[in-house]
């Protein structure tokens, strides 16, 4: 599944700038996306400081080791880490919004390497 999903999002880069070129040229798509970027922002920084919180409450409160353990899953830090590295695939909706609002110069490593 991982990489599935990562060759899927290297594949839809170009098509959506592409897409964006083509079909989007005089549409303000900044405007157009600045609610579903703050929702999206949002919910990014709630959920960041959630993981953090559980991380360092199992720590400090639940006596898990901070160099990890695999015996130990009881404590809530391997749910939290668990759920930081599925957070990865939704971030990758911010190069989604940087692409649609036309800020080549943040994309344009990507961009260029397909």
């Amino acid at each position: 599944a991982p990489l599935a999903l990562t060759v899927g999002y290297l594949i839809s880069l170009p098509l959506l700038k592409i897409f964006t070129q083509k079909y989007l040229k005089g549409v303000d798509v900044k405007s157009l996306l600045k609610e579903s970027m703050v929702l999206y922002n949002v919910s990014q920084v709630a959920l960041n400081a959630w993981m953090v919180w559980r991380f360092v409450d199992a720590v400090v409160n639940k006596n898990h080791p901070f160099i990890g353990d695999i015996y130990s899953t009881s404590a809530g830090a391997s749910y939290a880490i668990w759920v930081h590295y599925c957070d990865k695939y939704l971030e990758f909706f911010d190069t989604y919004f940087m692409v649609l609002r036309g800020r080549k110069d943040q994309v344009r490593c990507i961009l260029c390497l397909l």
